[in-house]
């Protein structure tokens, strides 16, 4: 009877151990051309989640690629233009508004694929943050989202790249959700229960990654949006 808690109880501080330095770690420890599905509640703060993806792979000195392909915030935008070096790069598609990122293209899912086809090449960022595909499932045909996100995945793999794809939970029916999800090496979830919000890795291929939920908090005193974040509570 002792030996299973002896074992849960391990398991249980590993988990608190990596839950610490979750972030990172799911910037460095897949190997090259690993791709993540990040599956989100609308209520979890999915977009500071996102950012501090960003922010915590400029913080360590990776090549960053930012795709932005919905109207968002344009204070947020702003802030992050500013960001941009050659270490940073924005895609955003172009409904109307100036664009701010570096790179724009028109919210049609082939010259999505095309743009990020190039900017993979000639920049070679080793993180891609997909902001997001609710947007192209609204928008385009189902299936061929699932065929540009299989072409993603193809890219990510011949380039390097590691790549995070925001998708709202429910956007799509069951069927095209389970085809994204056996595409991507990776699933994260964020979700809320009780007023908490909680990565849980579903999935991570060959990646040694914690199993149990981790509580993240959002951190939003800061005046300038692109410094708020999410703090792991483990």
């Amino acid at each position: 009877m002792k030996k299973p808690e002896l074992v849960t109880n391990m398991d249980d501080t590993r988990d608190r151990a990596y839950g610490g330095r979750i972030i990172e770690d799911l910037l460095i420890k897949p190997p090259p051309g690993y791709v993540f599905l990040v599956s989100a509640a609308q209520d979890s703060h999915y977009d500071l989640f996102m950012l501090t993806l960003i922010r915590k792979a400029l913080e360590i000195g990776m090549n960053t690629l930012e795709v932005v392909t919905e109207a968002r915030n344009r204070k947020l935008m702003e802030e992050l233009s500013s960001m941009q070096s050659d270490l940073f790069h924005i895609l955003e598609t172009s409904y109307g508004q100036d664009s701010l990122g570096k790179h724009s293209c028109q919210p049609h899912l082939h010259e999505i694929n095309i743009m990020l086809r190039e900017l993979r090449n000639v920049l070679g960022p080793e993180i891609v943050i997909f902001e997001g595909l609710t947007p192209l499932l609204i928008d385009f045909l189902p299936r061929d989202v699932v065929q540009f996100f299989k072409e993603s995945v193809e890219e990510s793999t011949k380039r390097g790249s590691k790549e995070f794809y925001l998708i709202h939970m429910d956007t799509a029916d069951e069927i095209i959700m389970n085809q994204l999800f056996s595409l991507a090496q990776g699933i994260l979830s964020l979700s809320t229960s009780r007023g908490k919000h909680y990565l849980t890795i579903r999935k991570s291929s060959a990646v040694d990654l914690p199993s149990n939920p981790i509580e993240y908090v959002p951190i939003m005193s800061d005046s300038k949006i692109s410094q708020w974040h999410v703090n792991m509570n483990w």
